[in-house]
């Protein structure tokens, strides 16, 4: 796996793949709950070809934007192939991120 940086990241920034598919149950669930918690906590995103990519856990995205959150945590992966984007998302874990925010100290990225 691709070395990460852990930063803050505009949510209007990170696009959902193309793959995603979001349930409008899970996406609902994600909406009634979203709390301090969920939004604290780290999400996975690739950043290749000048886009920013979620590739971990898209329903926390899709909800983080509904509910008109501004900045998301996130650990960036640098110049991942689509393939590995791919995996990432179809394991939907990646081993080592930080989970939350007390597992660093995030910088702006941009």
């Amino acid at each position: 796996m691709n070395e990460f940086e852990f930063c803050i990241l505009p949510v209007d920034l990170i696009e959902m793949p193309a793959y995603a598919k979001i349930r409008k149950s899970i996406l609902k669930s994600y909406i009634e709950n979203l709390d301090e918690e969920i939004t604290l906590s780290v999400s996975a995103v690739s950043f290749r070809d000048g886009t920013y990519r979620v590739i971990e856990d898209p329903h926390k995205l899709a909800a983080m934007k509904k509910k008109g959150v501004k900045t998301a945590q996130c650990c960036v992966f640098q110049n991942m192939t689509a393939e590995e984007e791919y995996s990432a998302y179809l394991h939907s874990s990646i081993p080592g991120l930080p989970r939350s925010k007390g597992d660093g100290t995030p910088k702006d990225c941009l």
